[in-house]
């Protein structure tokens, strides 16, 4: 995100660097900006991935394909 990224595409780029070096890779990253935006993505994992996000006493649930 420090290259003006928004969230899922970070969350993703990170996932693909990860996955260069070790193919065989399981997990997920999820990013938050500091405006609130969220984004996620994972490999090796059941699709679609799920995620919740916490804000004061609304909770939400989100999915994400991953990266295979």
């Amino acid at each position: 995100m420090r290259n003006g990224y928004p969230p899922e595409r970070a969350a993703k780029t990170a996932i693909e660097r990860i996955v260069l070096k070790h193919p065989t890779f399981s997990g997920a990253v999820v990013a938050l900006s500091k405006e609130g935006i969220v984004g996620a993505s994972c490999h090796n994992l059941d699709n679609p991935f799920p995620f919740t996000v916490g804000t004061g006493d609304d909770v939400r649930i989100y999915h994400v394909e991953c990266v295979n």
